[in-house]
């Protein structure tokens, strides 16, 4: 029977039992559909869900937003010719765009003239957009102000933008939709064929006079069904907060009067001061010609139950204040189910949940993590905290959870890429920039290069030294001068040359040094890295472009394909893109739209398009939910957790535009961004059923200040004052709320009683590391590692310079895989300035090995710039100039200890148990000659010392057993050594006892005592501070010995110069000291 029906329930399972058993009541036809109308995409789920369990099975069922649901309610009266989709916002905007440069020049529309000024077409899309959604507003929350705008009945700008967007087409917009529906509705020859048989109106909060007057139209036709979320069962439609009533008396005329004789009632102060939005909804319901239902669930606040329970009691029973003198209600000691955490940051948050919810978990063996939900006002923010948290659980127990309500732009790669992708077209090709681009690992797998071939292409990126731009011209456009060294075409030429032939560092082709490092599968990876940057290229160029709307989307799809392939995990992503582009195309056919815009209007649209496009995914799954919170989230849960409950983060402030007239008159019904979220507050307060865990952002992370939760979060911790104590008489406030500590590892979490705690095994370990930092820091190794294999017994000549370079360093390195620095190629953006660092250093041995082999320092310049390590133009060239001279100065003085060469010489000896391997290169009949071009260092020394050693070893008849070292300072010459065997066996035992524990040899340190007391004769004290002088440093020293990454790791907060250190210093140096002898250049 045709009428409208309200059911009213403090309890959304009883709703849906009501629901369900009208359904059964009052069957339809089998092939008719089940019309509910819901708000979420969440609440249809759970609604399947219930129903499936209620009733077996859930089919047959259109679930349908309210708007949605209108939209049909006109096709099926009025027909399909109505086509209202010029009027939709989407493509209301461009034409708005269109009217605008014609309009401006009207009466009444300088304000926009002056504001567009001479603005670009990016700023008339924008307030297009921003106008268009305005009157999408208008028509369903001022239908009645369109409707006299049609009949020419105001001259304001608006009403003249309307009446010009609304010329020449059929009256299809909203609000004439509407007022013709209720019309035919209302009149005896209403079409009820093709009407639904019911309408379900199931869980809305609030809805605008516009649907409440078409359903109460339709309730005349057909049964129409409320199912409201009612939080009191007592009439509290007059009710007013405090704020309101401050409000109310200001307005007075006698402001001294008592609220009672200005007929004020509060009633339940939580009700009055977060229940206004719900209120004007019911209050509307109220006034329409219904029949009513209450099934109100009154089984909350018994005696004993939780805190939770009685305050919604209090709600449900509109319980007034406790009046002063009266005792407060008695909370249990052991009651949890209301807690609210006090964090310094979102991270902390989110640990803390993830401790209460293994908690929980722990304590109620019948809670489930679907009967979990967590909401949040910024889902986008928390989301990547909740992921750190929860997915490195560790060792610990795995807590399953899903996040939804995020936008695609946010939730996919493909989508969040492609705006990348769009930025090109202005883009200075840094470095940084494309391969942060390539990381994407669907742009990754559509040209080919795997996760390890990545970082061969960053490795090629570094050595090339691409630095940004595309070429010499690209950088001209980028306003600089148009040189073409360390741009993306410089270094591709370089790794194709290198494949093609082969440079040794010693030939350029047509100014091009080749990269010789290309060689086997490298080269499809690099036709792959080429076929990329080819791509990025011609899209940068024609990004430029301006065009219609129809070929932006033809050009973006041509895009997608070029960059994306279509595959199983791709294929939503890309369908919605897709979708989305065929949208564009339409709206330009829809609205009439033929000028071409440029890239930032296509940027903006896309960023409008996917950043409201909210993905319903991961709702209710069997798993901890995640999710945004938003009207109407009133699905029952075991638990709710709030996160973000800051101080002016929730309540949201709704700002709204200058020019939009429902803000200067508001009416009933209105949307009120903080009144809903107030309205979604307590919607939480009343859906858990047993527990809600508040948190928020109090204490500052910087010196732990504190800062309050939200107004609402204050107003329940009020709330709970007034009206309950412990039974211990103790302060519910301090038993709900707790102050958390900074660090996840405080040793408050691990006392085992109290209301800190933590299931993290890994912040205990952490805990009782810091519980130490007081005593004797452990060192990092504190016990010796255990011998290694055998086969680190052989050792090659190179590997041992190598570990008296650093010998902790080689520990942790090669027997531990401890990396601390970064071993790839160093990646900038900003091509060279001066030459220095390593490139200096690259530059010069480059040159120097050259200059050795005969050829001259001039002629090799060319190679050197083609190197790309030096700076552009007339600095670069001088920096050469500067390093030619002093190379013409330094080649001279090696050559002079250079004799006949004799070849190389094989190295392959037994020493008690070990085995020396390798080769020694540059022997001569002047004996063995090594260089750097740099101050000689204490590790130049050793390096020299180990390979003179190996050449008396190994000598044969008749080969010089003395070595030279040429260093840019001083020339170190080597004498021959009686007992090079001896001395080799020594050392072999500290590189053995290295590999067993960090050992305390430090290059510079160590030479500084075996210089000190050896070569000048001092006493062991003043040798000792000549060595910490070096360890920790100076006031003049910028990075003394100590702070290297692998000294520092094993011998942080100790002094490693001891006994063991002194001994090693003279064994090792000992000897070198006795057979050198240094010449200062």
């Amino acid at each position: 029977m045709p009428g409208l029906k309200i059911f009213y329930s403090n309890r959304m399972e009883v709703l849906v039992e009501e629901l369900a058993k009208v359904a059964q009541r009052h069957s339809l036809s089998p092939l008719e559909k089940e019309t509910i109308v819901v708000q979420s995409k969440g609440m249809e789920r759970w609604i399947r869900l219930e129903l499936a369990r209620l009733l077996g099975v859930c089919a047959n069922a259109d679930f349908s937003f309210p708007q949605k649901t209108v939209e049909e309610i006109f096709k099926r009266t009025l027909g399909n010719a109505r086509d209202a989709a010029a009027f939709d916002p989407a493509a209301m905007r461009w034409q708005i765009m269109k009217l605008l440069p014609s309009c401006l020049g009207g009466e009444g529309f300088k304000i926009l003239s002056d504001y567009l000024g001479e603005g670009d077409g990016l700023k008339r899309f924008q307030l297009s957009s921003l106008i268009a959604d305005t009157f999408d507003q208008y028509s369903i929350f001022r239908p009645d102000m369109i409707l006299e705008w049609d009949q020419g009945k105001d001259r304001q700008w608006q009403a003249r933008l309307w009446r010009e967007l609304a010329r020449g087409k059929e009256r299809s917009h909203r609000a004439a939709l509407w007022e013709e529906c209720l019309r035919k509705l209302s009149g005896p020859d209403a079409d009820l064929e093709n009407l639904p048989g019911r309408i379900s109106i199931f869980g809305l909060s609030s809805l605008p006079p516009y649907h409440l007057k078409l359903f109460d139209a339709l309730s005349r036709r057909l049964e129409v069904y409320f199912f409201i979320l009612n939080p009191c069962r007592e009439f509290w439609f007059d009710i007013v907060s405090n704020r309101e009533m401050k409000r109310i008396k200001g307005k007075a005329p006698d402001k001294a009067l008592p609220p009672q004789d200005l007929y004020l009632e509060q009633g339940n102060s939580l009700l009055a001061s977060l229940g206004g939005y719900g209120r004007d909804f019911l209050a509307m319901l109220q006034e329409l010609d219904t029949e009513e239902f209450e099934l109100y669930h009154s089984g909350a606040g018994l005696e004993g139950n939780s805190v939770l329970s009685l305050v919604q009691s209090d709600i449900l029973n509109l319980r007034p204040e406790r009046e002063s003198g009266t005792e407060k209600r008695a909370a249990q000691a052991d009651d949890r189910s209301i807690q609210i955490h006090s964090c310094h940051s979102p991270l902390r948050e989110a640990e803390v949940l993830h401790d209460h919810i293994l908690s929980m978990l722990e304590e109620d063996a019948m809670l489930t993590p679907a009967d979990i939900l967590v909401m949040t006002p910024d889902i986008e923010a928390y989301a990547p905290f909740v992921h750190a948290v929860f997915e490195s659980h560790g060792e610990g127990p795995s807590i399953p959870f899903s996040i939804s309500d995020r936008s695609l732009r946010k939730e996919s790669r493909i989508v969040d890429a492609l705006p990348d992708i769009l930025e090109l077209a202005t883009s200075r090709f840094g470095a940084i920039e494309i391969l942060a681009l390539l990381e994407n690992p669907f742009l990754r797998r559509r040209f080919g290069i795997t996760a390890k071939g990545m970082e061969t292409v960053k490795r090629w990126v570094g050595k090339t030294r691409i630095r940004w731009g595309i070429d010499g011209d690209h950088r001209k456009g980028m306003g600089t001068s148009g040189f073409r060294e360390n741009t993306w075409k410089a270094g591709l030429d370089r790794l194709f040359l290198g494949y093609a032939m082969e440079g040794q560092g010693d030939r350029t082709f047509m100014g091009i040094l080749p990269f010789d490092e290309i060689e086997g599968d490298d080269a499809a990876l690099l036709g792959n890295l080429a076929e990329f940057l080819e791509k990025l290229i011609h899209y940068a160029g024609r990004l430029k472009e301006s065009r219609t709307l129809e070929k932006w989307a033809e050009f973006l799809a041509d895009l997608l394909k070029d960059f994306f392939a279509e595959e199983e995990d791709s294929e939503r992503d890309l369908s919605s893109i897709t979708k989305a582009l065929s949208e564009l195309k339409d709206q330009q056919k829809i609205s009439g739209f033929d000028e071409t815009v440029e890239l930032p209007v296509i940027k903006a649209w896309f960023h409008g398009r996917f950043g409201k496009d909210i993905s319903g995914a991961g709702f209710i799954t069997g798993k901890v939910t995640f999710a945004a919170m938003l009207p109407m989230r009133s699905i029952p849960f075991k638990a709710i957790c709030l996160l973000g409950m800051d101080n002016n983060a929730f309540p949201r402030m709704a700002r709204p535009h200058g020019f939009d007239l429902m803000a200067k008159n508001p009416r009933r019904g209105d949307r009120s961004l903080g009144k809903e979220d107030r309205y979604i507050f307590l919607e939480a307060l009343l859906s858990a059923r047993s527990r809600l865990h508040i948190s928020y952002a109090g204490q500052n992370i910087q010196d732990n200040s504190e800062s309050p939760p939200s107004i609402l979060v204050g107003e329940l911790l009020d709330y709970l004052d007034r009206e309950f104590e412990l039974s211990s008489k103790a302060s519910i406030r301090e038993h709900v709320l707790t102050m958390h500590k900074l660090q996840a590892f405080h040793p408050g979490y691990f006392k085992g009683a109290g209301p800190l705690f933590s299931y993290s095994r890994e912040n205990f370990q952490a805990c009782l590391c810091l519980g130490k930092k007081h005593e004797k820091d452990a060192p990092f190794i504190s016990h010796g590692l255990s011998s290694p294999s055998e086969a680190w017994k052989t050792v090659d000549i190179r590997q041992l310079e190598k570990f008296f370079k650093n010998p902790v360093k080689f520990l942790l390195t090669k027997r531990l895989g401890i990396m601390l620095e970064n071993e790839t190629s160093d990646i900038r953006e900003k091509e060279p300035f001066s030459l220095n660092g390593l490139d200096k250093y690259h530059v010069t041995a480059e040159l120097a090995s050259k200059g050795l082999a005969g050829r001259e320092i001039r002629d090799l310049f060319p190679l050197a710039k083609a190197s790309g390590a030096l700076p552009h133009g007339i600095v670069g060239d001088l920096e050469l100039e500067r390093v030619g001279e002093q190379l013409e100065e330094f080649i001279p003085a090696v050559l002079q200890f250079q004799g006949s060469p004799l070849g190389p010489l094989l190295l392959d000896h037994e020493i008690t148990g070990f085995r020396i391997t390798g080769r020694l290169d540059n022997l001569s009949t002047e004996g063995l000659l090594s260089y750097r071009f740099t101050k000689t260092k204490p590790r130049d020394r050793l390096t020299a010392w180990v390979r003179h050693l190996a050449l008396n070893l190994a000598a044969p008849e008749g080969c010089p057993e003395k070595s030279v070292f040429v260093g840019e300072d001083s020339v170190l010459k080597f004498i021959p050594v009686e007992d090079p065997k001896g001395i080799l066996e020594k050392l072999l035992h500290v590189y053995w006892e290295g590999l067993c524990g960090p050992a305390p040899f430090f290059p510079k340190s160590s030479f500084a005592y075996a210089e000190s007391i050896l070569r000048k004769g001092w006493s062991e004290e003043k040798a000792l501070e000549k060595a910490e002088a070096e360890w920790f440093g100076g006031e003049f020293q910028a990075s003394p010995e100590s702070c290297d990454p692998y000294l520092d790791l094993c011998f942080r907060r100790t002094n490693p110069l001891g006994q063991e250190f002194r001994r090693l210093a003279l064994e090792i140096f000992g000897p070198l000291l006795e057979h050198e002898e240094e010449e200062k250049m």
